[in-house]
Formats: C-alpha cells, structure tokens, sequence
C-alpha cells in the first residue's frame, strides 16, 4: 500500500506537470491537514484540489463513507469528512482528485 508521504510526493510532481511550477499554493501536510482547516478555507477559490489521505467506503450506506484527515486531540471536529458533508462545502472546482484507499469500492 502507497504511504501518505509518497502520495506527497505525487501530489506535487502532478502540479508541476500540470502548471509547470512545483511550489504548490496552499499545502496543508500532517498536523495541518485537519477536518476543521480544509473546512474553513473559501473552497470556492479553488479550481483544482488534490486530496491524499485515507478514505473509506461503506458498504451499502454512502453516509458512512468519509475522508479520513489528521486526528486531533482538541476539536469540535471528529477529522472524518463525510460523504453527506461534502454536499454542503461551496465547492466550484473543476478537478478534484482523490488519492485515498477504498475509492474505488461501493457502489455507483
């Protein structure tokens, strides 16, 4: 299974092919890639985003799938993203690119 930090390391190599720059924007890496950061930023700005963290699939239920981001001890967040969640970010992006496992289970 591919690590968090190699997925890093796409992440950025998939920005510079792209945008021919490898200084990425707005990185937000270990103890700064929380639930209630990535919630708080104006996600309308964004044109593109790329998520690598861990993701998770239920089987049956899309309400208990979710994003998985750094856990914190202090928060009102649970640092899980969940699929419902997402309906109510003020996402205008034209690509978002999910490197996670168990994206590509459950059902369409």
């Amino acid at each position: 299974m591919q690590q968090i930090a190699e997925l890093f390391d796409d992440g950025r190599s998939l920005w510079e092919m792209v945008f021919g720059d490898p200084d990425a924007p707005d990185l937000f890496m270990e103890d700064v890639a929380t639930e209630g950061n990535f919630k708080q930023r104006d996600l309308s700005r964004y044109k593109y985003l790329h998520l690598a963290t861990h993701a998770f699939a239920g089987d049956s239920a899309t309400s208990r799938s979710g994003i998985v981001f750094h856990q914190q001890d202090r928060t009102d967040e649970d640092n899980i993203l969940y699929a419902a969640e997402i309906y109510t970010l003020n996402l205008q992006t034209e690509l978002l690119v999910l490197s996670a496992c168990a994206t590509g289970s459950g059902k369409v």
